[in-house]
């Protein structure tokens, strides 16, 4: 949602579902605000209670309302998230350890600190 501000008439602008709409209020009239507001929820399929916060955005009087999501949404997203950083953190080992091998020093002769040979992983990667 984005709010066009003047001292006469807000224009309220509601995008999402593949479609956009405008909606005309007098100005300061944040009591009519709400009815706009809950109808796009609505159509967007969101929760009644679904809490929706303004921020501002660059450009004259624009402000963005985003919906922000509930903390069982948020603990759903949590694994995946765990998982890709995880990711990223395993690949920026293996190519931390390739970078200090200097030349003529072999991965196989690596060993880690409990005296055990390089695990098999990194053997390929040599």
């Amino acid at each position: 949602m984005a709010l066009e501000l003047s001292n006469k008439r807000w224009r309220v602008a509601f995008g999402g579902g593949g479609t956009g709409r405008q909606v005309s209020l007098p100005a300061g009239a944040l009591s009519k605000l709400a009815e706009p507001v809950a109808k796009d929820k609505e159509r967007l399929g969101m929760p009644p209670p679904a809490r929706v916060v303004s921020c501002y955005e660059a450009g004259r009087d624009g402000w963005s309302v985003v919906r922000m999501p509930s903390i069982e949404e948020e603990d759903a997203r949590r694994p995946h998230r765990e998982l890709e950083r995880l990711k990223r953190e395993g690949l920026a080992h293996r190519v931390r350890m390739q970078s200090l091998l200097k030349p003529g020093i072999k991965l196989e002769s690596l060993k880690l600190a409990l005296e055990q040979p390089a695990a098999p992983s990194l053997l390929k990667m040599a």
